[in-house]
């Protein structure tokens, strides 16, 4: 077996995975399972603190759709390969879709009486978590494709690896998301745009 087919054996093996476990995660809420993980939401809300509550308000944000769409758009304009940054559009585009329908499939009520902000809507997937994984690891893609500095590389993948990790955080600390919620979204945003990535480079390679 060369290199290519390994490779893609092990993409299609880890994308099998991720998938299966949001869907093993999205069937176990549609069941009214009781996570555990779930718990620790009402012991988050009692340690809050004053400082630390108004920096993840401020945090918080980065994971809005509009956020998101301001920070794809720029990519769009600033980077060379315009299609690299229409690409990174439609991969949030498509995975705002997808949040919103599974959403009303599943209609999960967020947490009771713990919740520091407003929010409307369902609760499972968290928008936040899943979208920032789509956007972020999508510019960690094109790092890591165009960028010859390593240290750089890795320093950008780290940070905004980071960053991805602390905006879901920031949705359980404030009380308008169960950390199921928090997992499923990052699951299922990096399967998605793995996805996307690899149809992606097949258009192309087809091109080319």
């Amino acid at each position: 077996m060369n290199n290519k087919k390994t490779k893609n054996l092990i993409l299609s093996l880890i994308l099998a995975m991720l998938f299966a476990m949001f869907f093993v995660i999205m069937i176990l809420v549609l069941c009214k399972y009781n996570f555990k993980i779930d718990k620790f939401i009402p012991y988050i809300a009692k340690h809050r603190t004053n400082f630390v509550t108004k920096f993840f308000k401020v945090i918080t944000h980065i994971g809005s759709i509009y956020v998101l769409a301001l920070i794809t758009v720029l990519f769009l304009i600033f980077t060379k390969h315009k299609k690299d940054g229409l690409f990174a559009i439609a991969n949030l585009c498509l995975s705002s879709l997808l949040i919103v329908i599974i959403k009303y499939i599943v209609r999960r009520a967020r947490p009771q009486n713990v919740a520091d902000i407003a929010e409307t809507g369902f609760s499972f997937p968290s928008a936040h978590a899943m979208l920032s994984m789509a956007v972020f690891a999508v510019l960690i893609y094109f790092a890591f494709k165009y960028l010859k500095n390593k240290p750089l590389k890795i320093f950008l993948a780290i940070s905004l690896s980071a960053l991805t990790l602390i905006v879901a955080y920031t949705r359980a600390y404030l009380g308008v998301h169960f950390v199921s919620d928090l997992l499923a979204g990052l699951i299922l945003g990096l399967a998605l745009t793995i996805t996307n990535i690899l149809i992606y480079n097949k258009i192309l390679n087809r091109k080319k």
